[in-house]
């Protein structure tokens, strides 16, 4: 891996295009990031509870994300719209998600634009984004025509403050057909808490989604 940077930092250094940046006083690319290489792991195909199998889909811009997907064995789905950033298109992202809902058991829509803005140290572009979500999926569930069973999370947490990951739990909502509803007003860290979900390891989500 060593080896291999080396020689990317050498080609990058006379590449055309950094040639040019250079000339517009723009940073050059001349490295390539590498994280947390290792190995190929054999991942459980994507099924019920029950071990009956599920059609799935993952509708997502992020590459990662993406694979991860293949690897379950599901289809993915990502367009020019999709620019995993703040400028994606989250109207037309909600869009094919409907129309995936009537084909795949199972639609999991990724959205990234949360975590770049708190990477970038931004909480105001981010509570932005989180309001642009907000106001797309409302705009989804008042025209979903029929039954539905929807799940709100996240993968990990981004502290906008200081612009890095952090260990902190994740909220996980929970709606639709077939659940049953708490107190809970609002959708937060510290609410989320509160609800009859509780604190529970993430691998336990899917036999709630199901239950």
């Amino acid at each position: 891996m060593h080896l291999f940077e080396l020689a990317a930092r050498k080609i990058l250094a006379t590449h055309p295009v950094n040639l040019e940046r250079k000339s517009k006083r723009l940073l050059p690319a001349n490295s390539i990031l590498t994280r947390e290489p290792g190995q190929v792991h054999a991942f459980p195909i994507l099924k019920r509870p029950s071990g009956l199998g599920l059609s799935g889909i993952c509708v997502t811009g992020d590459d990662t994300i993406l694979g991860i997907a293949k690897v379950t064995g599901m289809d993915v789905c990502k367009t020019p719209e999709m620019t995993a950033n703040l400028d994606t298109d989250l109207n037309k992202k909600f869009e094919i998600t409907a129309k995936l809902l009537k084909q795949y058991g199972v639609v999991v829509m990724h959205i990234k634009g949360c975590d770049i803005a708190a990477h970038n140290k931004d909480a105001e572009k981010k509570k932005d984004f989180l309001e642009r979500i907000d106001t797309e999926l409302g705009r989804f569930l008042g025209k979903w025509p029929g039954k539905l069973r929807l799940c709100i999370t996240a993968d990990h947490t981004t502290w906008s403050k200081e612009g890095v990951h952090t260990d902190d739990p994740v909220p996980v909502l929970l709606h639709g057909h077939g659940i049953r509803a708490d107190s809970i007003k609002e959708f937060n860290e510290i609410q989320a808490l509160k609800g009859q979900l509780g604190r529970f390891r993430m691998y336990k989500l899917w036999e709630k989604f199901f239950a």
